[in-house]
């Protein structure tokens, strides 16, 4: 099961931020014992037909589980709940979330 979040950061949100962030969802993700791996990356700015201008994407996240249960179980993990309202406190993230069965992508093409 592969659980992939795509992200819209706002402009105000630094790399250092933004990386900040990736390694605190990875500790969480990982930390919660529910999930067999945590991959991330930026989106890559390309000229395209497609109008972003209701979701311009900023990168990529990729949770993979070995089930529902599991996934089910990483969602009401209460440190995954804080995180993300820490940092949406912080700063007005825009997700839009999709689960699949399948093989993730496991090489980080950077």
């Amino acid at each position: 099961m592969t659980h992939t979040l795509i992200l819209s950061f706002p402009d105000a949100m630094s790399e250092q931020e933004r990386e900040l962030f990736f390694q605190d969802g990875a500790a969480v993700v990982l930390g919660s014992g529910f999930a067999e791996s945590y991959h991330h990356w930026p989106n890559v700015s390309a000229p395209s037909a497609v109008d972003a201008s209701t979701f311009a994407a900023s990168a990529m996240v990729q949770i993979r589980c070995s089930d529902v249960e599991s996934l089910r179980k990483l969602f009401a993990h209460p440190p995954l709940g804080e995180y993300a309202k820490r940092w949406r406190s912080e700063y007005p993230l825009r997700v839009v979330a999709i689960n699949t069965v399948g093989p993730p992508v496991e090489s980080d093409p950077r």
